[in-house]
């Protein structure tokens, strides 16, 4: 079908849509009026003849611009219907406030001083009915509209148009799909020439590769897996992957490079283009090769058509100029349509790759996957749909895109018959044609939903929480007695993923791929439209979508002023100054907009008063806004659906409860785009058709009471409940109705009481949540029985559930096992658990913490006769030794305030244990412990009374745990769990044993303050932990053996506060297993055999306040690149040194280390050091073979140093003092010409700044008051700065 009769198609389809039944069913019926037959036979009779028609017939011709006339005139009334049926909807909500006031008035006017302002009110809003009159009138000439268009639509089905139009996705670095076929051998190719040494000219210090080749042809697929390749990941210790718009913008993609470098952590505010670049260039000056993939590139600045900037090939030499400034490899792979590319880049790139079609075994396997194929039984019906498909996938040339496309609908569809018919009847050689195609298949609700997405940028982030409620904005969705309008908007949008036409990125993002948005431009040039040029361009004054991308809009205030039919209006970029006055002109014409998106900008502080008199707005966001305040005004919108706020928003007025029509109300945070929690709102109930409420306060005042939510009835999603307590009566939580809400998450709050709450069964009781409950939270419920709800099968689709102080519970819900979908369960702060239950069979995460009634002991622990523990328990015996321990990690803490403290409340904590589990008082607590002390903070240093105090406390408890008499228990965890967490709880060492026995898929392990635990468990436990791949140990004060922790294949292993640990082992040397990869240890000790056996894969070692021997021995580290030594007092030599090839390496607060003995022995390629001794210094200075660029000074007690001391560190790039003490430093550091970033943090004695090279781009100074002043704008040390491009002074 040709693009002509497709926009015909587009515009009947109008008629058919959601509006016109509303219409038919509702408006006319408001003003007393029959609804026309025309319209009537339009769309039950006329348009169904057209279409099937219109798709029959061959050869006729009609003028483009009769069928343009024709369309747009069907666009009109359609228009117009929809403001009628906006109209409509406006007074009847109107007329349903006006009802309520009259009533409340009634109620009140024998008050003498409110009856004036009652009869004033009245009058006011008697005048509604005069707007029935005016609607009639529209209506009948809306009537008119249609009896001359069915005139003409009789005869439209023997036409057929002839025209034959061309039709012209941020993506990211990972793959939509795991399937990767037909192009290995280019795979290899290009990861073989990245992973060459560059030969760059003089002039460049980057190396190119290009991978060209037309729209579909899997040029982006290709290099995703080549970013993703584990080679090129390990070669590259940058990447960046910056997906290209068709415009040019040097700030937005230099952003993209900062962002995609570090992760997303650093998110530059910045809009100045050398501030931003600066920062560019510190990054890529710490790497040592960097990769930058541009994908998609566009470079057709020539193309007729196409709008570029005028000086393209300079924005290029502009975007790429910080690789020109940093030393370094950098490699530059980029996807293009076109082999001619900017003159910057062409004369680098030494390497085309052109993507052509795939072979046909390629293309098949492709096909099969997609069309589903693979999945069906061999039978000579798939030996039918394959030949079939063979010749599909020839029509289609080969090309990965139309062949996903086109398998894609053809999924499950096992009929020869359709398959000859698509092969047969359709024109599938081109791409542009299969698309089409694609897009015909489409159900006419989803195509106007896809090409409205045309209104945005090639490449932006698309979400379903962001379009849908759009799409319902605009009447897109087509309604149904049985299903909520959003769940169908949701289906809508899956069925666009499903379909290829939207592309998953990350998370919750999605974008169209190039193609796609190509097509979808072609559909929709006189309907949707961006601005995205400061300069003036013709807008057709057709529009309805529009879309803005540029900071001023004066130049283009005519061309929008003049779209009287516009109804969208999205602001994607900050607006200046200037604009002030022209945002509010726009606002002013433009009266019929349905949805207005705002930025955040400086001149948008409060919501314009122009806003508020948009009545037929239904989609307004200002979510990444300064306003924190919402006008009363706001109710004047009644037809307001969506309503997104920033976090900062501190309330909202009283009237927000006159928006019946209000479906969603979020909260978001700009900065992370996170959902926060709604201003409280009194009487909520009036909104009844809210669906999204994101927490509800119950108070004890009117308007706020639980049953406020019984009115809500379409509640979906999450609902946070707190307050409860406040509840007076169980009718209130049965008048809520939780139960009837299509809910996803519910979470139940009480304010903690230790005591205990007999009305909370009451409550909690009534609050039975939906059966399809998928997320629970339960908190400070304080009844000691569960809800009857939790102990059937009402809610067994559980996911999640998270039970939070709740202290009187001894137990868990008994058919707890019964939950056969559960996969985590968290379990916080049970003061009275006192057993486990039988768990669901397929859980994969488990948290136990602070739940010190639980004691997991073993049955043989439990017969063991008391004698025996007194002359076989290691705690016992050895109290001289842990005590040491002990102190000696306190010892080393006395600069580290925060983790004295820590370990303060883990003494007190251990001891309240047993408080708890011996059923003591808390006058039963030796005096030295009472948490009074710690609470206050009036103490940081421990004495060796309150160690006395902790260990007498502790030998009790744990006599208590292996001599109590109790029953025998099962706590066998299922075998399914992948994450496993214990902190705060009572465990033995054969506990632990059975906890992990048979846990197969364990990956995760955590354990945390368990201080009855000795021994990690031996052979044939460890053995059986497979899969475990990460293990973390902290506060477990007596923790002594790691067991056979050796022979696991463990990756990532940390060990935090304690003491007693031994990292060795007898049989094998070193008790750390040989595939380790990551370690970390923070106060602990070590032998100087730690890593006396080989760890050929360690890569990151951290050690921090580890007491140890006076020499550790490292030279087996050999694969470490990157090692930490911080606090550790003990260190005198590190033996080996010389044989590590570090990238990083920071020595710090290391008081005996001798670092003359290491001058012969320094590691070499060292590119960044941390440092607080000078010794060491210069001795990095005087060896000019190491190539360091990176150079932190901590903690230095010198009050003074020299210029010396840096005079041979040519290649320093970056220079940091952080905590130091000195007050003066060398006055010139302009010897040190390759410095490009230099710091000073919280050196407050520090006098005066140094002269600096020219070459300076980035200064920072935070703490330091004295160089702050000297600093500042006109300071006397201002001439130094003034110059650098990105000063932050704070």
């Amino acid at each position: 079908m040709a693009i002509a009769e497709t926009l015909a198609l587009a515009g009947l389809q109008l008629i058919a849509s959601p509006v016109m039944e509303k219409l038919i069913n509702k408006g006319f019926s408001y003003v007393g009026m029959d609804a026309p037959s025309e319209l009537k036979d339009l769309v039950g009779i006329y348009l169904p003849q057209i279409v099937i028609a219109t798709r029959a017939s061959e050869g006729i011709h009609i003028d483009m611009p009769e069928l343009k006339a024709w369309l747009q005139r069907l666009k009109d009334t359609y228009d117009e219907a929809e403001d009628i049926l906006d109209e409509v909807e406006y007074w009847t909500i109107a007329e349903k406030i006006k009802h309520e006031k009259r009533e409340f008035m009634v109620s009140i006017t024998s008050l003498p001083l409110i009856k004036p302002l009652a009869d004033f009110t009245v009058n006011k809003l008697s005048f509604l009915s005069s707007h029935k009159r005016k609607l009639g009138f529209r209506l009948s000439k809306l009537k008119n509209d249609v009896k001359d268009l069915v005139e003409v639509s009789k005869h439209l089905y023997t036409v057929r148009s002839q025209s034959n139009a061309t039709p012209l996705g941020e993506t990211s670095s990972v793959p939509q799909s795991t399937i990767f076929v037909g192009r290995d051998d280019k795979c290899k190719l290009i990861i073989d020439e990245l992973l060459k040494e560059p030969v760059t000219c003089e002039s460049k210090s980057y190396s190119v590769v290009a991978i060209v080749g037309i729209a579909g042809a899997g040029k982006t697929t290709l290099a995703q897996h080549i970013y993703k390749d584990d080679e090129v990941a390990k070669h590259f210790d940058t990447r960046m992957w910056i997906s290209l718009t068709r415009k040019m913008d040097v700030i937005k993609h230099t952003k993209a490079m900062i962002e995609s470098a570090t992760s997303g952590k650093e998110c530059p505010q910045s809009s100045t283009l050398d501030a931003l670049q600066s920062i560019l260039v510190e990054l890529l000056s710490r790497s040592k090769r960097a990769l930058i993939v541009l994908d998609d590139l566009w470079y057709n600045k020539n193309e007729e058509g196409i709008r570029f900037h005028r000086n393209e090939d300079e924005d290029w030499e502009r975007l790429l100029a910080p690789l020109n400034s940093t030393n370094g490899a950098k490699a530059i792979l980029l996807t293009s349509r076109s082999q001619k590319l900017p003159g910057v880049l062409e004369s680098e790139t030494k390497f085309f790759v052109n993507l052509g079609v795939l072979t046909t075994d390629d293309s098949m396997s492709l096909f099969r996957h997609h069309a589903c194929l693979d999945n069906m039984d061999e039978s000579p019906l798939k030996n039918d749909l394959e030949e079939i498909g063979v010749q599909i996938v020839e029509k289609l040339s080969r090309f990965p895109l139309a062949i996903k496309s086109v398998a894609s609908q053809l999924r499950g569809k096992w009929d020869v018959n359709q398959w000859n018919d698509i092969l047969q009847g359709s024109n599938l050689t081109e791409l542009k044609t299969t698309l089409m195609w694609s897009y015909q298949q489409l159900d006419k609700e989803l195509q106007r939903c896809f090409f409205f997405c045309s209104i945005f940028p090639k490449g932006y982030p698309l979400r379903k929480t962001f379009l849908v409620p759009m799409w319902l904005a605009l009447n897109y969705i087509r309604s149904s007695d049985s299903k909520n309008v959003e769940d169908i908007g949701s289906k809508y949008f899956n069925e666009l993923v499903s379909r290829f036409f939207f592309q998953h990125q990350s998370g919750s993002q999605f974008v169209m791929h190039d193609a796609f948005h190509d097509l979808a431009e072609s559909l929709t040039r006189e309907e949707c439209f961006r601005i995205e040029d400061e300069h003036e361009v013709e807008i057709p004054s057709t529009v309805h979508h529009l879309s803005i991308a540029v900071g001023n809009i004066k130049e283009h205030l005519p061309s929008i002023c003049q779209l009287t039919r516009l109804r969208t209006l999205i602001f994607l970029h900050f607006l200046d100054e200037d604009s002030k006055e022209s945002l509010d002109e726009i606002l002013r014409k433009l009266k019929k907009l349905r949805i207005l998106v705002l930025v955040p900008s400086p001149i948008i502080t409060q919501l314009p008063k122009t806003v508020c008199e948009l009545k037929y707005i239904k989609y307004l966001d200002f979510c990444r806004s300064s306003i924190t305040q919402v006008p009363e005004a706001l109710s004047d919108m009644p037809l307001l659906c969506v309503l997104r706020l920033p976090v900062g928003v501190v309330g909202l007025p009283k009237s927000i409860v006159n928006l019946r029509n209000l479906r969603h109300v979020d909260v978001i945070d700009k900065e992370n785009g996170k959902f926060g929690g709604l201003p409280p709102v009194r009487d909520i109930g009036k909104i009844t058709s809210l669906q999204t409420l994101p927490e509800f306060h119950v108070r004890k005042e009117k308007g706020f009471e639980l049953q406020q939510l019984g009115n809500l009835r379409a509640l979906k999603g999450s609902l946070f409940i707190y307050g409860l307590e406040n509840v007076s009566h169980k009718n209130e939580a049965i008048e809520a109705k939780i139960k009837d809400k299509n809910l996803d998450l519910l979470h139940f709050e009480w304010t903690e009481d230790l005591n205990g709450r007999n009305s909370d069964f009451e409550t909690i009781q009534a609050l039975q949540p939906p059966k399809y409950l998928k997320f629970l939270c339960i908190v400070g419920y304080s009844a000691d029985r569960y809800p009857t709800w939790l102990e059937d099968e009402s809610i067994r689709h559980v996911l999640w559930l998270r039970l939070d102080s709740c202290n009187v519970l001894e137990v868990l819900p008994s058919k707890l096992h019964q939950w056969e979908y559960c996969k985590k369960i968290v379990l916080n702060k049970l003061r009275n658990l006192k057993e486990l239950p039988v768990f669901p069979l397929y859980l994969q995460k488990l948290s136990i913490h602070g739940c010190p009634s639980l004691v997991l002991i073993s049955e043989q622990e439990l017969v063991m006769p008391n004698q025996e523990i007194q002359s076989n328990n290691q705690p016992l015996l050895e109290k001289e030794f842990v005590l040491s321990n002990v102190a000696l990690m306190l010892e080393a803490m006395h600069d580290w305030t925060e983790d004295i403290g820590y370990n303060q409340k883990m003494m007190y904590y251990d001891c309240a244990m047993f408080q708890q589990i011996g059923e003591f008082t808390e006058s039963d607590l030796p005096k030295e412990l009472k948490i009074q002390d710690y609470a206050q903070g009036s103490t940081l240093s421990l004495c060796e009374d309150q160690l006395q105090a902790w260990w007498n406390c502790h030998l009790k408890r744990v006599k208590f745990i292996y001599t109590r008499v109790l029953e025998t228990r099962q706590f066998d965890l299922p075998f399914s769990l992948t994450n496993l967490t214990f902190s705060y709880c009572n465990i033995t060492d054969r506990g632990l044993s059975v906890c992990l026995r048979n846990l197969y898929s364990l990956q995760y392990l955590e354990l945390e303050a368990i201080m009855s635990l000795v021994t990690l468990p031996l052979d044939e436990t460890m053995l059986q932990l497979g899969r475990l791949r990460y293990l973390k140990i902290k506060s477990c004060w007596l923790l002594r053996s790691l067991g056979a922790l050796h022979k696991l294949y463990l990756e990532k292993f940390e060990v935090h506060f304690c003491p007693c640990v031994e990292f060795e082992n007898e049989e094998h040397g070193s008790a750390l297993p040989s595939s380790l990869q990551w370690l970390k240890l923070r106060w602990c000790t070590i032998s100087s055999r730690i890593f006396s056996c080989e760890l050929p894969k360690l890569d990151y070692v951290y050690l921090e306040g580890c007491r140890s021997s006076t020499s550790l021995s490292i030279d087996k580290m050999t694969s470490v690149t990157d090692l930490t030594l911080s606090g550790c007092p003990d260190v005198w030599f590190l033996s080996g040194l010389h044989s590590l090839h570090l990238n990083k390496l920071h020595l710090t607060l290391l008081p005996k280390l001798k670092v003359k003995d290491h001058v012969q022995s320094w590691p070499s390629g060292t590119e960044e050091l941390h440092t607080d001794n000078l010794e060491m210094l210069k001795i990095f200075s005087s060896k000019t073979t190491i190539p360091l660029r990176t150079l932190i000074l901590e903690f230095l007690q010198e009050e003074t140093f020299t210029t010396e001391d840096l005079l041979f560190l040519n290649s320093l790039e970056r220079l940091c003092f952080c905590r130091c003490k000195m007050k003066s430093i060398p006055t010139n550091f302009t010897n040190l010409s390759s410095l490009q970033v230099i710091s000073f943090e919280y050196c407050p004695d520090i006098s005066q700044l140094p002269e600096l090279p020219k070459s300076i781009r980035i200064i920072e100074i935070k703490g330091c008051p004295v160089l702050k002043e000297r600093c500042r704008h006109n300071g006397e040390d201002w001439p130094k700065i003034a110059d650098i491009n990105y000063k932050l002074i704070i």
